[in-house]
């Protein structure tokens, strides 16, 4: 897509931008990042939290609906709430510049919308595989509750022109910094109208752009504008554009519940399999730190050089071994953030009797490598942190 002008362009979004005063009670953590006890224990200690906006039909307990209620109609009570109360200013049109800070990193970064036209047109490029069912739970709330508010996150390969706009926009002072509980500080710019906005729009609409983090939002939104073409706003999708090295980017490890006893055996048939006393993290793709009844393990596959962690031990693990043909629903799995130290992995998997697997990160120049070939890695394959939250932005379609 570099240097073809497309008929559909990133520009200016028309939201509401959340209010200093309430900014670290609304803005919630990562929903993703969160289990469903977590989630429910979070709204209910935190009744001013946009979490209680986007809760699912698994987050609500039959006990807070009344007859002929779901979730949805909590929802949309929940951000009445916080729109009447003024918990968001009103409705402008713009682009912001955004920055996420978390310990020692800093990510800078253009919030807009993005056309959900770029979807088909292979502008805008996934890399992980998806369940149809949470895409489809999205598409209810959008059409439903008709608003989004945590943007999707997509990088493109880094600009020079575009990094000079941010970095000089972000020098003054921000009409929103706020620090959350977890240590993440957000800052917001306005960009003034004229040429930054113009060099933002022109130089962005040009690129291809890679999902790091909102891949079934993005779905969600092209089968919402299928469904409901004429609706306003609806062709449009928020988002967050980064350049690549502005990003952070951890593996995803994981854990085999109630694995079975002989899954050394197992993996010894595969690969190289030996017992390390001082487990460190893998330093190469196809290699996999592995903790099993309390023990740590080192386990090496031969692979070729475009193989990554999250596939090799989906096709030639888990698959083979272990039986998982759909890593998507198979309850069997969970994922372990990238942000935890190893011995959490070891404590999940002693605690369900399991087998843990311990990945090295997929660079963001091999994500996007994979995408560029059309690959569909596993789910879970990338965690990009920090990550945008809900809550700062509300976008209403």
């Amino acid at each position: 897509m570099t240097g073809v002008e497309p008929p559909a362009r990133f520009g200016a979004t028309r939201a509401r931008v959340v209010d200093g005063d309430w900014a670290d009670r609304v803005i919630s953590p990562a929903y993703d990042a969160m289990s469903l006890s977590d989630r429910r224990a979070w709204v209910a200690a935190h009744p001013d939290s946009y979490l209680q906006v986007i809760r699912g039909a698994d987050d609500v307990e039959a006990a807070e609906l009344r007859p002929g209620q779901n979730h949805l109609d909590l929802d949309i009570a929940a951000l009445g709430s916080l729109l009447e109360r003024g918990a968001f200013g009103d409705e402008v049109e713009g682009m912001w510049i955004v920055r996420l800070a978390l310990g020692e990193h800093r990510q800078l970064g253009v919030v807009g919308d993005v056309p959900v036209a770029w979807v088909a047109s292979g502008q805008l490029l996934g890399h992980e595989q998806t369940w149809v069912g949470r895409a489809q739970s999205l598409v209810d709330h959008r059409r439903v509750v008709g608003a989004e508010s945590s943007p999707v996150v997509l990088t493109h390969r880094a600009d020079r022109r575009i990094a000079e706009v941010v970095n000089r926009l972000s020098a003054g002072t921000p009409v929103l910094h706020c620090e959350l509980a977890d240590g993440l500080e957000i800052s917001l710019w306005p960009v003034p109208a004229g040429p930054d906005v113009q060099t933002l729009v022109r130089r962005i609409s040009r690129k291809t752009v890679y999902i790091t983090d909102g891949h079934h939002r993005v779905l969600s939104s092209s089968r919402h504008a299928a469904a409901e073409p004429d609706r306003p706003g609806v062709d449009r999708l928020l988002a967050a554009m980064f350049a690549e090295d502005q990003l952070n980017v951890e593996a995803f490890h994981r854990v085999l519940h109630q694995a079975p006893d002989d899954s050394i055996d197992r993996l010894r048939e595969l690969g190289r399999i030996e017992a390390v006393a001082d487990p460190v993290l893998p330093t190469r793709q196809g290699e996999f730190l592995v903790n099993h009844r309390g023990a740590w393990w080192s386990l090496g596959l031969d692979v070729g050089p475009d193989e990554i962690g999250p596939e090799i031990l989906q096709n030639r693990i888990l698959g083979p071994a272990f039986d998982i043909v759909d890593p998507t629903t198979d309850p069997r799995l969970a994922a372990v953030p990238g942000t935890e130290p190893i011995e959490e992995v070891a404590r999940r998997t002693q605690e369900s009797r399991g087998l843990g697997f311990v990945l090295r990160p997929v660079s963001v120049s091999q994500m996007m490598v994979e995408a560029d070939k059309g690959r569909v890695l596993p789910p879970k394959s990338t965690y990009f942190v920090p990550k945008m939250r809900s809550g700062i932005f509300v976008r209403q379609i």
